[in-house]
């Protein structure tokens, strides 16, 4: 298997179409912030459509700079995207009406830090919208082997991952024979850490209610399919599938009491459509001015 096309934000890959639709549904007045935000590509398309986005990133310590490189190509300067630095993120405090990130939260070495920073630049009341594979997906989804990640460090890992590969998983771009293990085991045991869904919630529930909405995302991603989830059951297998195949889709919105009087992020909220028209990027990130002729029309 070949590395997928970088995503940009004229072309958003669907879970990140579905985010800038949870983005779009809160309206053009709302704050978003993209959480481990990559090359930005979905900072870009959201500040082009109108709305005021900002991405957090590590860059992998300089490891990926490349997406920072992308990221400025489309326009996101330093204030737009800023680095996430000792795990603090350079937002001040209720700066946010949604906080949303794509296969991150696996990424992430102290969640409970994590989540008490997004807690913290979240307004009250405000909503994150994660996506992420847990310990309970079949196939590891950085390595494209099944079962992988099940396994500690071993003689038995190497085993098992050399026979998946020998039966054709995995994908290429790691390298060929013997340099694809040596590139791929230190990724996988250096910056990916899997956990189980109670474990995440345990993380999550002090600061936040939950919400497991899989079945909503996978009506979206398959929207052929979306008729089922209106079967007896339908909704229940739909979960049990995504959790499976991908992982888990999870709105928690913050249990932060705001001042009295003061309008959750929810209010006067249209129905969610799964579907908004991304448009074209013709200066991706451009703010202020922009940003505010886009609020009046």
């Amino acid at each position: 298997m070949s590395r997928p096309a970088s995503e940009t934000p004229q072309s958003l890959r669907p879970n990140n179409r579905y985010l800038y639709a949870k983005i779009a549904h809160l309206g053009l007045g709302s704050r978003s912030l993209d959480f481990g935000c990559g090359n930005g590509a979905l900072v870009a398309a959201a500040r082009a459509a109108g709305f005021e986005a900002y991405g957090a990133e590590t860059f992998y310590d300089g490891h990926r700079s490349e997406d920072a490189d992308l990221a400025r190509s489309w326009g996101c300067d330093g204030e737009t995207l800023r680095e996430i630095k000792d795990g603090r993120l350079g937002f001040s405090d209720n700066f946010f009406d949604i906080v949303v990130h794509n296969q991150v939260f696996e990424h992430v070495e102290n969640l409970s830090q994590a989540v008490e920073e997004i807690y913290r630049v979240l307004k009250p009341h405000g909503v994150m919208i994660g996506i992420f594979p847990t310990l309970g997906v079949v196939r590891e989804p950085h390595l494209s082997l099944p079962c992988v990640h099940w396994f500690r460090p071993s003689p038995a890992r190497d085993r098992w991952a050399r026979a998946m590969r020998n039966l054709g998983f995995g994908f290429d771009f790691w390298g060929e024979g013997d340099a694809w293990f040596e590139r791929a085991f230190p990724f996988l045991d250096e910056r990916v850490s899997f956990r189980t869904r109670r474990e995440i919630a345990s993380i999550l529930s002090t600061n936040f209610s939950l919400r497991w909405i899989e079945p909503e995302w996978l009506g979206f991603r398959v929207p052929r399919c979306k008729w089922m989830l209106s079967l007896p059951l339908g909704r229940t297998a739909a979960r049990a599938f995504a959790r499976v195949a991908a992982g888990v889709v999870i709105e928690a919105r913050s249990r932060k009491i705001g001042a009295p009087n003061t309008p959750s992020p929810q209010a006067a909220m249209p129905a969610f459509q799964s579907e908004v028209p991304i448009r074209n990027q013709d200066e991706p990130c451009a703010k202020s001015a922009s940003l505010g002729q886009n609020r009046a029309r």
